[in-house]
């Protein structure tokens, strides 16, 4: 004697619900090299996000005493510093996905004269 069992699935919806959303990124914090930055020398800002796999990041960087936004592919930027003082500056994450908004953070850095390092 053969027995047959037939199993029934039913998905059941409840009505519209939002669409789902791909997850951003959070920004964890941003490093800066070397810390105080020395007038004339390079500096390298590094911003650090959450693990992902999702390699359609841009980093939108303003920095003090630039002209404008600076766009890069990685999480680093190297620049050369231009004048003492206390300074803040920002950056912006986006992986361009149309329904997701960017991550911005603050992050405050020094420049210093050689002879005060």
């Amino acid at each position: 004697m053969r027995y047959f069992f037939t199993i029934c699935c039913f998905v059941f919806s409840c009505g519209p619900g939002p669409d789902p959303v791909e997850f951003q990124t959070d920004i964890l914090g941003v490093n800066i090299e070397p810390s105080p930055g020395i007038v004339g020398e390079e500096m390298t800002f590094t911003c650090i996000i959450e693990d992902s796999l999702d390699t359609r990041f841009k980093f939108i960087w303003n920095i003090p005493n630039i002209d404008s936004a600076i766009v890069t592919e990685n999480n680093s930027l190297k620049i050369i510093a231009k004048s003492t003082g206390e300074f803040t500056g920002g950056v912006t994450v986006s992986n361009e996905i149309e329904d997701q908004e960017p991550v911005s953070a603050l992050f405050s850095f020094s420049i210093a004269n050689q002879m005060e390092k």
